[in-house]
C-alpha cells in the first residue's frame, strides 16, 4: 500500500463531531452529512455541494485505488482537506458494517420549488433504500425536484444517500409537513397524478401532460387523506396479475414515470 501524504490524522473532536451526523436532528442543526464510500464521495466531488474534509482509513485506503485516487487529486487542487483515523476509529464513523475506506462531510443545500415545473411528491415514505432508488430513478426520467411529504425519511440520510448513487447531489429535494396550501400556490398550472390502489382509472388511460406532479403514497397506507381531495388531480393505478399486497414504492415511481414521461 503507498504511504498517504499531505494527511493529517483525525483529532478527537471531530470524531465525535462525525459520529453525532448519524442524528437527521443533529444534520439539520449542523446542516452537515455524511457521504460514504468512493462512488458517492466521487460524485459528490463533481457536484456543487460544499465540502468540509474527507476522512479515509488510514489501515486500508490506497490512493492508487480507481476512484480514490481521483477523489484525492481532485480534492488537493481544491485545498479539501484529507484526514485519516485508523480502521477501529473509521469503522465507528461509518453507518455500515463492512464500510470502503473513504466517506465525506458535506454541507447541506436549501431549496426553492420550481413553480409548474414536474416533481415527484413523497408522502411518508420512510424506507431509505427505497427513497434512494427513487432519486435515481427521477434523475432517468430528467425529474428535478422531490417533495418530500409529512414523516419521510431525511434525505441527507446516509443510507438514502448510498442508495440515490450520487444521483442526490443533482435532485432539487424540499421537505413539507403538507404540500396542501403549496399545490395551488406553485403548482396551479400543472396536472397532478396521484397513485392510488383504489382508483379506478389505470395510469395507461392517463393524457400525461409534458409538466405534471407525481404523488406516491407509504406501500402500507397509500396516500394520506388531504392528499385524496387536491384540485386539479387526476388519481390512477397500476393494473397488476398477481395476488401481491401492494407493490414496491420504488418500482411504482419507476413504472408511472416510463407511462408519464416516456410513453406520452
Amino acid at each position: 500500500m503507498q504511504t498517504l501524504t499531505n494527511v493529517s490524522t483525525l483529532k478527537k473532536s471531530t470524531v465525535n463531531f462525525i459520529r453525532s451526523l448519524s442524528s437527521t436532528k443533529n444534520r439539520n442543526i449542523y446542516q452537515r452529512f455524511l457521504v460514504e464510500g468512493t462512488k458517492c464521495c466521487y460524485e459528490l466531488l463533481n457536484s456543487d455541494y460544499q465540502i468540509d474534509y474527507f476522512v479515509v482509513d488510514a489501515d486500508r485506503a490506497s490512493p492508487y485505488y480507481l476512484y480514490t485516487k481521483n477523489i484525492f487529486d481532485l480534492a488537493q487542487k481544491r485545498n479539501i482537506p484529507i484526514y485519516s483515523a485508523k480502521s477501529s476509529v473509521f469503522y465507528s464513523l461509518c453507518d455500515t458494517q463492512h464500510p470502503q475506506t473513504i466517506i465525506a462531510i458535506a454541507h447541506q443545500k436549501q431549496f426553492k420549488l420550481l413553480p409548474n415545473q414536474s416533481f415527484i411528491g413523497l408522502d411518508n415514505v420512510i424506507d431509505p433504500g427505497n427513497v434512494g432508488t427513487i432519486i435515481r430513478i427521477c434523475e432517468w426520467f430528467g425529474i428535478q425536484q422531490i417533495l418530500f411529504i409529512g414523516e419521510c425519511v431525511n434525505f441527507y440520510s446516509p443510507k438514502v444517500i448510498r442508495a440515490a448513487m450520487g444521483s442526490a447531489f443533482r435532485m432539487r429535494m424540499t421537505h413539507h409537513n403538507n404540500i396542501i396550501d403549496l399545490i395551488p400556490k406553485y403548482f396551479n398550472d400543472i396536472p397532478i397524478y396521484v397513485a392510488t390502489p383504489v382508483a379506478s382509472t389505470p395510469i395507461f388511460s392517463l393524457n400525461p401532460s409534458s409538466s405534471f406532479g407525481l404523488i406516491v403514497g407509504n406501500e402500507s397506507r397509500g396516500v394520506s387523506a388531504p392528499l385524496q381531495e387536491l384540485d386539479n388531480s387526476y388519481y390512477f393505478n397500476i393494473p397488476g396479475k398477481g395476488d401481491a399486497e401492494s407493490l414496491n414504492v420504488g418500482v411504482a415511481v419507476g413504472i408511472a414515470l416510463y407511462e408519464l414521461v416516456i410513453k406520452r
